[in-house]
């Protein structure tokens, strides 16, 4: 286990079989943890209250254990070209400001591939393959003001987006595919203000596009394709704006 408080760099190690975290960083600043292999930790790489860190390139497979990338009260972080394999959660933000997540596969997660949680604001999540477990990006509880573009979620057996609590969060050019194979939704909203999906393909799901409670969406130029009907709902919602979409069922 690598227990940084001071440390700048974690690079190239192959950590394992540990009982609590493979990286744990308390307190620090403009740490670096790049190129290592982490397997059956109960955690991978574990962050509360640091500053600026950088995890790049790193293979985690915890074998059905608990975060893969975990980060308290870290703002301004970087998880990026990260490979993210049979963990119990993906990366799950809390209260983590300004992260960018870029270009990590994260797959077979048992519960979220993504999770943003209690005010984790004005992040940008761009060109991630989130794959193959329960939920593909869950945002809740005042996470506000997010970027979401260029992913690619699929496989998810509950939904592909879920917010509820959260306003102002952005999707662009992403495709949201064969997700809700049970009774849920590939997206689903609930209070959820000021959300924006523009130029998406939201298609191959059991059920579509669900929203109760969410004001002031917009809806530009996104394919939506599902089995069951409707395949986009909106309840108890105002000021909606639907704007050249295509939308059919199976």
């Amino acid at each position: 286990r690598e227990n940084a408080k001071d440390t700048q760099s974690v690079d190239g190690n192959n950590i394992n079989l540990n009982n609590f975290y493979g990286v744990y960083l308390y307190g620090t600043n403009d740490t670096i943890i790049n190129g290592n292999t982490i397997v059956n930790d109960n955690n991978g790489v574990y962050i509360i209250n640091s500053f600026r860190t950088n995890i790049t390139s790193n293979t985690i497979d915890l074998n059905k254990k608990f975060y893969g990338i975990y980060a308290y009260g870290s703002p301004h972080s970087t998880f990026a070209q990260n490979n993210l394999t049979d963990n119990f959660q993906g990366i799950y933000l809390v209260n983590s400001d300004n992260t960018t997540i870029s270009s990590n596969v994260i797959n077979r997660s048992d519960v979220y591939s993504l999770f943003l949680h209690s005010t984790t604001n004005e992040s940008n999540v761009t060109s991630n393959m989130f794959s193959n477990g329960q939920e593909g990006i869950r945002i809740r509880q005042s996470s506000n003001g997010n970027i979401f573009n260029q992913n690619t979620i699929t496989g998810h057996s509950n939904y592909g987006v879920h917010i509820t609590n959260a306003n102002g969060n952005l999707f662009t050019n992403n495709t949201i595919q064969n997700n809700s194979a049970s009774s849920t939704y590939n997206i689903y909203l609930n209070s959820a203000n000021s959300t924006t999906f523009n130029n998406n393909s939201i298609i191959n799901s059991l059920a579509g596009f669900f929203a109760i409670s969410s004001n002031v969406l917009t809806l530009n130029n996104n394919t939506f394709n599902s089995t069951a009907s409707p395949t986009v709902q909106i309840n108890e919602s105002t000021t909606i704006l639907l704007d050249n979409n295509t939308i059919y069922n199976n």
